[in-house]
């Protein structure tokens, strides 16, 4: 799902695109992991492979043994939307690259 203006706000707000920058090596490898799981099983399927295919899988390795995890806990970001924004800034931010 595309990010909005007041979703970026908020993440920049709550200094996870700042967090972001700080380990972009880990995100990205995360990214291209999730993107590469996904892109096998969507391509049999005769489609192409979409952001928000990926979102779910890049989602569940950010929610299991991820830094952000102790970074949301820390800054009392408790909802589990905060996932979601960051999978979607993290995927709008490498998709170009992802998709080549």
């Amino acid at each position: 799902m595309a990010l909005t203006a007041e979703e970026i706000q908020n993440l920049r707000n709550a200094s996870l695109i700042d967090f972001f920058n700080a380990h972009k090596a880990l995100y990205l490898a995360k990214a291209r992991s999730a993107y590469e799981y996904t892109k096998a099983y969507v391509e049999a399927s005769g489609e192409h492979v979409r952001v928000d295919d990926v979102a779910g899988s890049l989602v569940l390795a950010l929610k299991v043994g991820d830094p952000v995890i102790g970074y949301l806990a820390k800054k009392k970001l408790t909802q589990k939307y905060w996932y979601n924004w960051f999978a979607d800034y993290i995927l709008d931010y490498a998709w170009e690259e992802l998709s080549k």
